[in-house]
């Protein structure tokens, strides 16, 4: 009973939030709405329903710590909202990339190479070990290193400018196509938050301008989105193994505690990562500086991302281990109870300045930067990223992207004004 009043008290604290923080700011997309909604949901999906399953519950404990880096969240942005004397305003975001659709051509040509590089990955591991090895650990690991990967990358960020620069336009049916393509291309890595990130990262440029009651009616939407990716990731595991058939109740059972596992389990391992506190080391959150470091000067070693990050697969029901435990039990891991709050503030802080400059300055980096913290702030139930290189070259790759594209736009304009027509077409 504990637990589920804590769950209860953490959606009632996050739904009176919500409320101040929408007549605050007149918006319901914002770095603690996105962030405390899932957890709040999570909570009270666990211990109402989940835990019927056979799964254990989100503790009083987890509950009360998590909604205290939430009202620090709220709080930051509370404060901040002083300082800065926002202007929320209703705005299209997506307006800032339209100049660019004069050279789409130029993106589909990226895309193409992409598309061809990543499928012939994928076609020759599977013409050496067979379609059923696209369930195989194996064929993930072989995927997600070496230069396809990295063009897996470059894809997703090619996939955010056509979508954002196409966005409400006509399209011919090569732009559905590479667009397509693209998105199978990511999705072979198998591993599904980067085809997570391309969509909420175009979710929220496309929506967090809008009135709350338009965001409100999104947010199912972009739900149903996710759930869709995760079940066409799952299907095409069981499919691949040809054991079970589109039409065997065994299978949805499957995909419907794998879900489970993957998107509740977060909030139910925090109380187990809370009792290992000080476990990792303090610059576990730095692998990725580490491990370009060793490439720079020639040393061989690679620090594993999973080994400093997570204690290992933990058990949450009879039938499923695991080992996430939301982006506080990382912290928490890491340095306990102040270096979690201390984290807390430090993002909080940087994803409300970027999400204020967003509106205040209206262009296309502070804009997809505010959109980009928001996308991580939505996945704070599930784990962080600060030690994924992806995590890092993302935005690097779209500044790279961006810059050329502006660079063809400035070109293109200086042209024109000399009576010289340029076309990217």
């Amino acid at each position: 009973m504990i637990n589920f009043l804590s769950s209860l008290v953490l959606l009632l604290a996050v739904f009176g939030l919500t409320v101040f923080e929408r007549r605050h700011l007149n918006n319901l997309f914002t770095p603690f709405t996105v962030t405390a909604w899932p957890f709040a949901i999570i909570s009270i999906l666990v211990n109402t329903v989940v835990v019927k399953m056979d799964f254990l519950p989100v503790s009083a404990r987890a509950n009360f710590f998590i909604l205290l880096n939430l009202l620090i969240i709220w709080l930051v942005g509370f404060l901040l909202s002083h300082t800065y004397k926002p202007e929320i305003k209703t705005t299209n975001f997506v307006d800032q990339f339209k100049k660019y659709k004069d050279f789409r051509s130029f993106l589909l040509m990226l895309s193409w190479i992409v598309i061809v590089v990543v499928g012939y990955r994928v076609f020759s591991i599977l013409a050496k070990e067979g379609w059923q090895f696209i369930g195989d650990d194996r064929f993930e690991r072989m995927m997600i290193v070496g230069l396809p990967a990295h063009f897996a990358l470059l894809g997703k960020v090619l996939l955010i400018f056509l979508i954002l620069i196409l966005w409400k336009s006509k399209k011919s049916l090569l732009d559905y196509l590479t667009m397509a393509f693209l998105t199978v291309s990511i999705m072979s890595l198998m591993v599904k938050y980067h085809i997570v990130w391309v969509v909420l990262i175009v979710f929220f440029v496309v929506n967090m301008g809008l009135t709350p009651k338009l965001q409100l009616r999104k947010v199912g939407f972009i739900v149903s989105m996710v759930m869709a990716i995760f079940i066409a990731n799952y299907l095409i595991l069981f499919l691949s193994w040809q054991t079970l058939s589109f039409f065997d109740a065994r299978l949805w059972k499957f995909i419907l505690g794998w879900m489970v596992n993957y998107l509740m389990t977060g909030p139910i391992m925090l109380e187990h990562w809370m009792n290992m506190s000080f476990t990792k080391p303090w610059w576990a959150l730095f692998i990725v500086p580490i491990n370009f470091k060793n490439v720079i000067l020639g040393d061989p070693e690679r620090l594993s991302t999973v080994k400093y990050v997570s204690p290992g697969f933990i058990p949450v029901s009879p039938d499923f281990d695991s080992n996430v435990g939301t982006s506080f039990g990382v912290y928490y891991l890491i340095g306990g109870f102040a270096f979690t709050i201390l984290l807390t503030i430090i993002i909080a802080l940087i994803s409300y300045i970027l999400y204020f400059r967003g509106f205040k300055s209206n262009n296309p980096v502070t804009t997809f930067f505010a959109a980009f913290f928001l996308m991580l702030g939505t996945l704070s139930f599930f784990v962080q990223y600060f030690t994924l290189l992806s995590l890092y070259e993302l935005p690097v790759v779209y500044m790279i992207i961006l810059g050329i594209l502006h660079l063809l736009y400035k070109i293109k304009t200086a042209n024109s004004g000399k009576g010289v027509p340029i076309s990217g077409h």
